[in-house]
């Protein structure tokens, strides 16, 4: 993930993006809570809840896709000034950490104990689409996502919908994209969790 773009720092500006005492576009209606990061806590008021497109609207805010990256060609920048490069035709894309995370509490990976899974941004957009149901309760949520952790519940809408829109606006790709999921790699005959760190180090070794 980018720095300052995980999904903790991502709910943050998500929520300091459309909020201002009232956060209705991403929450439960009638949901009231306080997210706590980086030493500031921001008050959300679900209000009479929001839908997927205005929460949407709200997470390309805080992203800023397109913003200058410093590149004379601008369609090598991704968000908030990332470089992103251009990836070559029939590169394979692969996600993990929180992608993986939230697609499991979304229903989008389908078996359990699955260390891959073959998904498209458009399966994150469905997702969302369903967790920020309009004037849905957190108590209707509940119902519809048995396997989320209740502290998760509240956040799921805003964190699909995130996951859409770095796949789509941040990363530039395609609605029907395939992006494969990983939990885990195989390695020496062995299951390795996959995450940032992972990441980081095989990129310090390429």
């Amino acid at each position: 993930s980018y720095l300052g773009h995980g999904l903790m720092a991502g709910r943050a500006k998500v929520i300091a993006h459309g909020c201002d005492g009232a956060c209705t576009k991403c929450f439960p209606a009638g949901w009231t809570g306080s997210y706590e990061y980086g030493g500031a806590v921001q008050k959300i008021n679900g209000g009479d809840g929001g839908s997927f497109d205005s929460c949407k609207e709200q997470g390309l805010a805080s992203l800023k896709p397109g913003a200058d990256c410093g590149a004379a060609d601008t369609r090598v920048c991704s968000f908030a000034g990332g470089w992103r490069g251009v990836a070559p035709r029939g590169r394979r894309v692969y996600a993990s950490s929180y992608f993986w995370d939230r697609a499991e509490d979304g229903g989008i990976v389908a078996e359990p104990g699955a260390a891959a899974w073959p998904t498209t941004p458009h399966a994150f957009a469905e997702a969302a689409t369903s967790a920020c149901t309009p004037r849905a309760t957190a108590a209707e949520l509940r119902d519809a996502f048995m396997r989320v952790d209740e502290s998760t519940l509240p956040y799921l809408c805003a964190d699909l919908t995130l996951c859409h829109a770095l796949l789509t606006h941040g990363f530039g790709l395609a609605d029907d994209a395939q992006v494969t999921l990983v939990k885990q790699v195989e390695y020496g005959g062995q299951r390795i969790e996959a995450a940032w760190p992972l990441g980081a180090a095989l990129n310090d070794l390429a």
